[in-house]
């Protein structure tokens, strides 16, 4: 059993890195060609457009974690009655939550404008695009979503994150060409509600093929129903704390400080956030494991995994920090110019966040993985609340700089902190939270000390220019990883963490 979640963890996280990296890398081009044939100000409108629509997916409520989790079981023990009626109430739900979105994006209509500080682009149509994006994103719920959790649940993620990926690149790829030929903002949104049906038949035809025994019959115990409720409340309340982070900061710098600011935000939580979806892909990657492994091992050997896991982690996000750090100014001025690049000051405040908003990673996949949502919900509630007060609060005094230093704190006094302790307190009973708290408070000084000395590097060896970014990738990549063992060699978990490295890289293991 031991080496078969290994094996589904390693070849779930090569897939999903890979793909992600082919996705996230075409999402950059089309962006660069939105920047350069339309201009900046449809770079933030097509943001704003997203933030809004990922308030809108609220509606989902955490539904579908919910449901993979309550999956894990029955596909273990082959209980195929079981498995049937929670794809039935799957389906059931998911069409209801499509016509939520539907009409709550109807309602939200007519105070679009007021989400736009200044004019809005030329030649938008902000009520067409609007509706567009609307009817795109209610379309996935009205087709097949509900079978995704199949393949989910079975630790089979590495297809979902194909079709992803997949997905992803077609439609980037069809709207480039399209904004190349026509310049058309309305028909580089058309292109999505056609790639979203494509997406959801190929997922139907690969869920058939691969289980063809199980369909939507049957009913939910009501004992399991009562499960779902309470997962389901939690995971409402932590969908809204994921939402404010990105979406409301968004909607907050549009309507206070205009479509220009919020495309120079854009571009660097673009950067910021592919990076974070590739370490993302990681722990995505890890949580049906995680989920097999806290039912059939004992509480100390899931610890000392999660120890492990979590030494791993936070080197791999300190290196991708130390690269932020390094490679953020002088890629923006290749990719978008100086008139689009923020002060070194804000750069900064970026790789805090995502250092910050990697901490407590490993932490909610055990967390998600042994389904305390609702003994959770109160936390990412306040978390939300206290982000987006001190957003308002602080993007009228400081500006820009406001929205990410009010995330930064509540990531950390509230997320990491908090997170962690009702993890210890219903997980990890008898362990110490203190240690783990001092852990990363370790970890992040570590980074802090590889950022220093990287950037001293930098600004002693590397050229300008394309070749200066080569010279500058090459010592953020060295310098971390020749200061980070010294450092976390001390560490007793540091001997656990390599052993599960190479156990994880080596082929066939």
């Amino acid at each position: 059993m031991a080496r078969t979640r290994l094996d589904n963890a390693r070849r779930n996280i090569a897939v999903a890195l890979a793909a992600r990296a082919a996705a996230l890398l075409s999402t950059f081009v089309t962006r660069t060609v939105i920047v350069s044939r339309l201009g900046a100000a449809y770079a933030g409108l097509s943001g704003l457009f997203s933030a809004v629509l990922q308030i809108l997916s609220l509606a989902e409520l955490g539904f579908g974690s919910a449901m993979v989790f309550s999956m894990y079981r029955p596909i273990a023990q082959g209980d195929v009655d079981g498995v049937c009626a929670l794809l039935s109430l799957y389906r059931r739900i998911y069409r209801i939550i499509g016509l939520t979105v539907t009409g709550i994006g109807l309602l939200l209509l007519p105070v679009l404008p007021a989400m736009i500080f200044g004019e809005v682009p030329p030649g938008a149509h902000l009520a067409g695009l609007y509706l567009i994006n609307l009817a795109n994103a209610a379309l996935s719920y009205f087709l097949f979503a509900h079978e995704s959790s199949l393949l989910a649940a079975d630790q089979r993620g590495r297809l979902s994150s194909l079709l992803d990926a997949g997905t992803t690149l077609c439609a980037n790829l069809v709207q480039t060409l399209v904004l190349l030929k026509t310049r058309s903002f309305t028909l580089f949104f058309l292109v999505l509600p056609g790639i979203t049906a494509c997406k959801s038949l190929v997922t139907h035809r690969l869920v058939r093929r691969l289980y063809p025994q199980f369909v939507c019959r049957g009913q939910v115990p009501e004992k399991t129903l009562s499960g779902i409720r309470r997962r389901v409340s939690g995971l409402f309340i932590h969908r809204l704390c994921q939402v404010t982070r990105h979406s409301l900061d968004s909607v907050v710098i549009s309507a206070h400080l205009g479509l220009m600011a919020l495309t120079q935000y854009g571009n660097y939580y673009a950067v910021m956030a592919a990076v974070a979806e590739m370490t993302g892909a990681v722990t995505r990657a890890l949580t049906a494991s995680v989920g097999n492994a806290l039912v059939t091992k004992s509480r100390a050997e899931n610890y000392r995994d999660f120890q492990a896991i979590q030494m791993l982690y936070m080197w791999l996000c300190a290196v991708c920090t130390v690269c932020l750090f390094g490679l953020y100014q002088p890629f923006m001025r290749l990719w978008m110019g100086e008139g689009l690049m923020l002060g070194p000051g804000r750069m900064a405040l970026f790789c805090a966040y995502f250092f910050t908003s990697r901490m407590g990673e490993v932490c909610y996949t055990y967390r998600q993985a042994a389904g305390l949502w609702g003994e959770d919900r109160v936390r990412p509630a306040a978390e939300a609340a206290g982000n987006l007060l001190l957003n308002v609060l602080l993007v009228r005094i400081i500006g820009m700089s406001g929205v990410l230093l009010s995330t930064i704190l509540c990531l950390v006094g509230i997320n990491a902190a908090w997170g962690s302790h009702i993890l210890f307190r219903h997980c990890f009973t008898g362990e110490r939270q203190s240690g783990y708290l001092l852990r990363l408070a370790y970890y992040a000084g570590a980074t802090g000390l590889c950022c220093a000395v990287t950037g001293l590097c930098c600004a002693r060896l590397a050229p300008g220019g394309a070749a200066g970014l080569a010279v500058r990738l090459a010592l953020c990549l060295t310098v971390p990883n020749l200061i980070l063992p010294a450092l976390l060699l001390r560490l007793p978990e540091f001997g656990d963490a390599m052993a599960l490295a190479r156990r994880v890289l080596r082929k066939g293991a």
